[in-house]
């Protein structure tokens, strides 16, 4: 049931973010593809089968804009309930409260680039410097 909730939360920040053109870290998937029925019913039920469909899962991408996820059947999606895990999941709660602040710029797209190259574990550019130096000050906007 936590992670139904979990889900949930995600798609009505994704939907939300989407309506007010927010850039978040938007997480998507592409449609799996499949192998044919007759492949699949070869292949024992249980842990064998699972197996193979999850080799036939795609990655999943995190984009500044609205992204369909396939596995989740949503039109957007957004990690949001970890903030204390997912630097990800701070940027969104940060851009959210901004904009209920009454702003309309919320996070700078920049900073929302460095923000994901950053938790890839990639330096991009100085904005990495500033983003790292002035992140507690932000939190607290």
């Amino acid at each position: 049931m936590v992670a139904e909730m979990m889900i949930l939360a995600g798609e009505a920040v994704g939907t939300v973010g989407a309506q007010q053109h927010l850039p978040l870290p938007y997480r998507g998937q592409e449609v799996p593809q499949l192998p044919p029925q007759e492949v699949l019913d070869a292949l024992p039920e249980g842990p064998c089968r699972g197996y193979a469909l999850r080799r036939c899962m795609t990655r999943s991408v995190i984009e500044p804009a609205p992204v369909r996820h396939a596995s989740l059947a949503l039109d957007a999606y957004v990690q949001f309930t970890s903030p204390i895990r997912r630097y990800s999941d701070i940027m969104t709660h940060f851009n959210l409260k901004v904009r209920g602040r009454g702003s309309r710029a919320g996070v700078a797209m920049w900073l929302l680039h460095c923000c994901m190259v950053l938790v890839a574990g990639f330096g991009c550019c100085d904005g990495c410097t500033v983003l790292m130096s002035c992140t507690n000050s932000m939190l607290f906007l």
